[in-house]
């Protein structure tokens, strides 16, 4: 998995972004002047953008981050630089955004919730169900800790009340540092803003409730009404990875 995460999918990220600069849309007249976004996805197999969050945000910027401990014994991330993502015989340069004419893109967007779950649950939010599927997502999210080295995780009963979702929860969005037209933050409301500096120097602003990843078990068949009948307490429970 290390391997996979540092070089295969950096690589099949990679190649259909560098295909998308070739383009050139910068040059249109109906774009020109414009904050330019590239949105991609991970489908190359079942599951798998669950996982393949961390190579993308490796080959946008060229940096991996280490946990280590300051002088203070807090805990740092501590940036370290990526020259190129290697798999097999096939070699590419790491990030993205330091690729020449990168500069007229503003930002990559990507989220691992584009999937039929999302329109799943959004649909039961907005009352499309005839009350005999119940839905159970469980996932990890960001853990506002400033010292957190791991995520949190969760589990939600889309059913219960309480349970919120909109329909931007879990996007990303990765601002280019060298963007000759920077994409203001505010243009996209509720989702995760990261940015990443020539140093490798990191900052995110996040929702307060991000997921990272989420998987949803979906029971046909179900009472959900008589299911959730005695049910008390929080419509999502978090907890912490040991």
């Amino acid at each position: 998995m290390e391997a996979y995460l540092r070089d295969y999918m950096p690589i099949k990220f990679g190649s259909p972004l560098f295909s998308k600069l070739r383009n050139k849309y910068w040059d249109k007249k109906q774009i020109a002047g414009m904050p330019l976004v590239f949105a991609i996805a991970d489908f190359s197999s079942p599951g798998s953008m669950i996982h393949t969050r961390p190579a993308l945000e490796r080959y946008l910027y060229g940096y991996s981050f280490d946990a280590v401990r300051d002088e203070q014994g807090r805990t740092v991330a501590e940036p370290v630089k990526i020259i190129e993502h290697r798999w097999g015989d096939k070699v590419i340069p790491s990030g993205f955004f330091n690729i020449p004419e990168s500069e007229n893109i503003s930002a990559i967007i990507s989220t691992t919730a584009g999937t039929i779950s999302k329109f799943n649950r959004m649909g039961i939010l907005a009352g499309f169900d005839a009350g005999d599927v119940l839905m159970i997502r469980t996932g990890t999210l960001v853990d506002i800790d400033p010292e957190a080295t791991s995520p949190l995780l969760f589990e939600a009963i889309v059913n219960a009340k309480g349970y919120h979702e909109s329909w931007v929860e879990g996007l990303n969005v990765y601002h280019n540092p060298r963007a000759i037209i920077p994409l203001a933050e505010h243009i996209i409301p509720g989702a995760a803003h990261h940015h990443c500096d020539a140093e490798g120097n990191w900052t995110t602003t996040a929702p307060r409730f991000h997921p990272l990843a989420s998987s949803t078990k979906i029971l046909g068949g179900v009472n959900v009404a008589k299911a959730l009948a005695d049910f008390e307490g929080s419509a999502i429970r978090f907890g912490r990875i040991n």
